[in-house]
């Protein structure tokens, strides 16, 4: 299976559980429902919300 990149995906990632609760890396209560739009599906099936800028530092 390959990202949006084509990079591979590696496997243990698919043994990674969701997080029982909502993350969102940014704390600011303003910013979560940016970041709930923003977020790839790779991120939300997780739980875990960022934003756009968030990403491009990685």
């Amino acid at each position: 299976m390959l990202y949006e990149l084509n990079v591979p995906i590696p496997d243990w990632i698919k043994k990674v559980p969701a997080c029982k609760e909502p993350f969102f890396v940014s704390g600011i209560e303003n910013l979560k429902a940016a970041a709930i739009v923003q977020t790839p599906l790779n991120f939300k099936v997780r739980n875990v919300f960022v934003s756009d800028k968030f990403l491009s530092r990685i």
